[in-house]
């Protein structure tokens, strides 16, 4: 009689993310794994998947950091997992903070403290980078709510936004400087943000929106993938609901130069811009698993697989660092649906892309996006509310 063999047992955070779903059903499709979920509240999209094998609910690591890294030591020891995979910014930052607690309880990969810290600082990794030869755009912050009418130098449009990676979507563009004070005394009103957290105020790159991605192990990269946004939401610049991997010289030298200079373990997304005279400017670096996961993998790079392998000690089928290009994904529901709603001229490029792209709507996993167009009337309620208060 065949022994049956042991599936190792993985717990992801952040089970109402659309990304965290991403990963469970890639993983889950592996069919060697035993997958379990934590979430901040009951409606969480991974919760409904096939792919989950036990769903926890835990407080949030924002604002019951305490509580949560304790609930997650309690269910790696009781659940025996082999791998803790954190999928959030707020998740991460509160496991590197508290990695030697949880490392007695599981295996991770992760960055270090210091290098988790300076990524996530758009200024410090903007500086970092600038010092390696890599173009910034112009960028300027205030610790006073009056320096915004004495601010010389602009070239509108601008974007503001958020100085650190925090999860949320705080991003306004504006075009005089009256836009600019304006949106600038909403976001901080909205976000409730002292002085030390203000947003910066960066020029606008027009341009394509292009990603580097990467798994690092101590500091040198072992697998890479590029894509480009082909849609994003909000249409004025955002996430990506649209994007096709390729690959660009120019972009992997910038994107390395950067991760390098962090020192960076594990995954890790830098943005960039890129313009009509092929320059590339740094927006940002994303520390962690990004929203378009699930490209990486259905073009061959399978991004949490290394990390779990690489962790866990399990050897590897030695390939080259080559992926599929010119794939597209659309992400439909909280995606693809929106932009048209915002632009329905690009109904017919939408459509078009529908024929040959990945999607993250999946018929033999239905219920979570059952669950995703529930949410839709409550999504533009939040919009409307937000455009009145504003």
């Amino acid at each position: 009689m065949p022994v049956k063999e042991t599936k190792i047992r993985i717990l992801i955070t952040d089970g109402a993310s659309v990304n965290a779903l991403g990963i469970l059903r890639q993983l889950g499709i592996l069919k060697k794994f035993e997958i379990y979920v934590v979430g901040y509240n009951n409606a969480a999209l991974c919760k409904f998947s096939k792919y989950c094998k036990e769903f926890f609910l835990i407080p949030h690591p924002k604002s019951k950091s305490s509580e949560f890294i304790s609930q997650i030591i309690s269910i790696c020891q009781k659940e025996k997992i082999d791998f803790l995979l954190p999928v959030g910014f707020y998740a991460h930052q509160v496991i590197i903070e508290n990695i030697e607690l949880v490392s007695h309880a599981t295996k991770l990969c992760l960055p270090s403290k210091e290098s988790f810290i300076t990524a996530t600082s758009k200024i410090e990794t903007s500086l970092l980078a600038e010092k390696k030869g890599v173009l910034i755009p112009k960028t300027k912050s205030i610790a006073n709510l009056n320096e915004l009418d004495t601010l010389a130098d602009l070239r509108f449009p601008v974007v503001i936004k958020s100085r650190n990676e925090i999860g949320g979507r705080m991003v306004e563009y504006a075009n005089t400087k009256t836009d600019l004070i304006s949106k600038f005394k909403f976001l901080v009103e909205s976000f409730k943000l002292l002085p030390s957290n203000y947003p910066i105020i960066q020029e606008y790159i027009k341009g394509e929106g292009v990603g580097y991605f990467a798994f690092y192990k101590n500091g040198k990269v072992v697998r890479s993938f590029m894509h480009k946004r082909i849609r994003e939401f909000p249409v004025s610049g955002g996430r990506s609901v649209c994007a096709r991997s390729f690959y660009d010289e120019k972009l992997e030298k910038n994107g390395k130069l950067v991760l390098d200079a962090l020192n960076w373990n594990g995954c890790a997304m830098v943005e960039f811009k890129r313009t009509s005279s092929n320059d590339y400017y740094l927006l940002e670096v994303n520390p962690k698993l990004w929203g378009s996961i699930e490209l990486a993998i259905c073009s061959g790079v399978n991004f949490p697989l290394f990390m779990i392998n690489d962790a866990l000690n399990i050897p590897e089928v030695k390939v080259e660092n080559s992926y599929r290009k010119n794939l597209s994904f659309q992400w439909c529901l909280n995606g693809e649906l929106y932009h048209f709603f915002n632009r329905p001229l690009s109904l017919f490029s939408i459509i078009k892309t529908a024929f040959t792209s990945k999607k993250d709507f999946w018929f033999k996993d239905i219920k979570p996006n059952l669950i995703q167009l529930l949410f839709i009337p409550v999504d533009f309620y939040k919009v409307i509310k937000s455009k009145i208060k504003s």
